[in-house]
């Protein structure tokens, strides 16, 4: 890794100066193969001011985006496809072992549904529990071994009631859709050397509704089997406004907070899985809040239960001018 770092002179001095970890170390190293060597040491910059003044989370994101980009006519999807592959055993005592590996889009679909019985597993437990104390409520672990298992005896999945989530969500914005599509019928070759994706632009988004990137082939192929939903964003937020005349959050305004808060919760440090998270109002509708997009974040159940009607020190968000339209 050392001798790795000495190549790139800006990543070096800044491993140093104590800017870059060694795991920022490592994972830039791993985006270096020899059709992203050039645009790395060219994107040094960019890449330390990602490490110094992200999350490791939004690091690793800002890192996936650039290593996109940078290699459109990568076979990753190909790869990610031929690299699935699952395994059942019996051990000795009769105890069933299951590995499988997905791809990114496969995989976030079956996540989606056992995450979601879990949940449903989760509160069944805790209702239990208030009337038999001798209860013993099941681990998570046991929540997500149980909720695969009957998942695949049942054969469907875990969003058949009516008004559930849809099983995957992608958000994809109009300007990556245009390129995709223009690069499978460009035989020419003439397309840009670098994808039109940005992890800081809204029009430069490819990815699942947890904020993981994945290649605009891998979503193109769901455009025509999918249903597509419009979501127009401003600069800052989304121009979607119900006022006071509804309370609840309806389906389209929470995937939009879905999708601005990239499938996480916005307590700081949560990391509960995107199926548990709920709309919820900053300043509280029973205190005069609106339901709109500048009055709502998503909380995972847990810290909206706790929040309750509590403010929270925020203040009624004012009506914000309409920002310019972009899809």
């Amino acid at each position: 890794l050392g001798r790795w770092v000495d190549d790139f002179p800006e990543f070096r001095d800044a491993f140093a100066e104590g800017v870059l970890s060694r795991r920022h170390v490592e994972v830039l190293s791993r985006v270096d193969y020899p059709r992203t060597t050039a645009a790395l040491f060219d994107s040094q910059g960019y890449l330390i001011a990602a490490a110094r003044d992200c999350t490791w989370r939004q690091f690793k994101q800002a890192v996936r985006y650039w290593e996109l980009a940078a290699d459109p006519d990568g076979t990753e999807p190909e790869i990610q496809l031929q690299k699935r592959r699952g395994s059942i055993l019996t051990l000795a005592d009769g105890t069933v072992k299951q590995t499988i590996y997905h791809e990114p889009v496969v995989g976030a679909a079956v996540k989606n549904a056992v995450e979601t019985r879990a949940k449903q597993y989760w509160a069944e437990d805790q209702q239990r529990a208030k009337h038999d104390r001798e209860f013993a409520p099941r681990t998570h672990g046991q929540r997500i071994a149980d909720a695969s298992a009957q998942l695949q005896i049942d054969g469907h999945n875990a969003n058949a009631p009516a008004g559930a989530p849809p099983l995957i969500h992608i958000v994809m914005s109009q300007r990556v859709a245009d390129d995709a599509l223009a690069r499978l019928h460009d035989r020419d070759g003439d397309h840009p050397d670098r994808l039109p994706l940005d992890v800081n632009d809204i029009d430069g988004r490819c990815e699942l509704v947890d904020g993981t990137p994945i290649h605009p082939q891998q979503a193109i192929s769901l455009l025509a089997r999918g249903t597509l939903r419009r979501l127009v964003m401003g600069a800052e937020s989304e121009i979607l406004d119900l006022g006071r005349s509804v309370r609840g959050f309806p389906r389209r305004l929470h995937q939009a907070r879905l999708a601005a808060g990239r499938g996480h919760c916005a307590t700081p440090g949560c990391d509960a899985p995107t199926s548990w998270l709920e709309a919820d109002h900053i300043h509280p509708w029973s205190k005069g809040g609106i339901t709109a997009t500048t009055n709502g974040q998503t909380l995972c159940a847990a810290h909206n239960k706790a929040k309750g009607d509590r403010i929270d020190g925020h203040q009624i968000p004012p009506e914000p001018p309409t920002p310019p339209q972009r899809e």
